[in-house]
């Protein structure tokens, strides 16, 4: 359910498509409703990240023309498939924050997952992204955060995926990582190779082991203070690492809301269950992450699975 707040911003993004002379409403519309809103924790996020809001307008407004030819703007205006999907997608981050309503901050970070609309594109020519904003809401909530992960997954979740988790946990405590990261998540699936997640991946020309070894990589160097931000096609490092007990290897924020994400996937896919096609459709969801980065080299996007799994219905 949409707050009042939010509907203000839907209701500001369909006057400055108006504006813009645009005959339809796209995230860059949402983003200009947002930016139009007096107060609203949305705005705070990017002005607390030192971004600046005028450059912001301007590069939207310089970067968006009005179709060649337009004369007139149609009375009711219809949302692109990518505003959609933001709008769609603001629910699940506000059920993470456990908002009993939709916020504007959440459609901030529903339009930041999808890298490639005008809005994301925006906000990432001053260095902001999906994660900065999450981290940004976190501390604005006060650090409200504790305990915000526990008990979220309400559909009961499947023994393969159990084992998954559990198998993550002890891959990053192998490799020596404080946290359990999404790629650690991918890496456990993957030794499951006859599981219908798998086949997918095999069936797009993905090299397990290969895959496998990119993912040991991405884990070494998240928890490298030196991190350096290279391509991983072309990487080949190995680093032995002192291994952590199992008790010593907390699931990081980013895994937590992949598992919310995962929950919220079985719900809109009408799955009684969690099962290992919802996990790698949240793994995918996580739009700026290094794992879907590198699924992104076989073709593998969320949109692309989702779409797979409508024609299977």
């Amino acid at each position: 359910m949409f707050s009042d707040a939010a509907r203000t911003v839907m209701q500001a993004a369909k006057s400055e498509a108006v504006r813009l002379k645009h005959d339809h409403i796209a995230t860059e519309h949402l983003l200009l409703g947002i930016l139009g809103h007096a107060n609203n924790k949305a705005k705070d996020i990017m002005v607390n990240a030192m971004v600046d809001l005028d450059k912001l307008k301007k590069f939207i407004e310089e970067t968006t023309t009005p179709p060649c030819g337009q004369t007139s703007i149609p009375k009711d205006l219809p949302l692109l498939a990518n505003a959609k999907r933001t709008l769609e997608f603001s629910g699940l981050e506000a059920r993470f924050f456990r908002s009993q309503s939709i916020e504007p901050e959440h459609i901030l970070l529903a339009l930041l997952k999808d890298v490639e609309c005008v809005a994301a594109q925006a906000l990432a020519a001053q260095d902001f992204g999906y994660r900065e904003a999450y981290e940004e809401l976190l501390m604005i909530n006060s650090g409200d955060a504790g305990g915000k992960y526990e008990n979220q997954i309400e559909i009961p979740i499947s023994e393969t995926v159990r084992d998954i988790l559990s198998q993550a946990q002890a891959d990053a405590a192998r490799l020596g990582n404080s946290e359990t990261l999404i790629c650690h998540f991918l890496r456990s699936l993957l030794n499951f190779k006859a599981d219908p997640a798998v086949s997918r991946l095999t069936n797009a020309g993905v090299d397990i082991q290969t895959l496998k070894k990119q993912l040991e990589t991405i884990a070494i160097l998240t928890d490298d203070p030196f991190r350096l931000r290279l391509d991983l096609a072309k990487l080949k490092i190995v680093i032995r690492r002192t291994p952590r007990t199992l008790n010593c290897v907390p699931m990081s924020r980013l895994a937590k809301l992949a598992l919310v994400s995962a929950c919220y996937e079985a719900q809109i896919n009408d799955r009684e269950i969690v099962d290992t096609t919802c996990l790698l459709l949240a793994m995918l969801n996580d739009a700026t992450g290094e794992v879907t980065q590198v699924l992104a080299k076989y073709n593998l996007r969320y949109e692309t699975l989702k779409a797979q799994l409508g024609q299977a219905k």
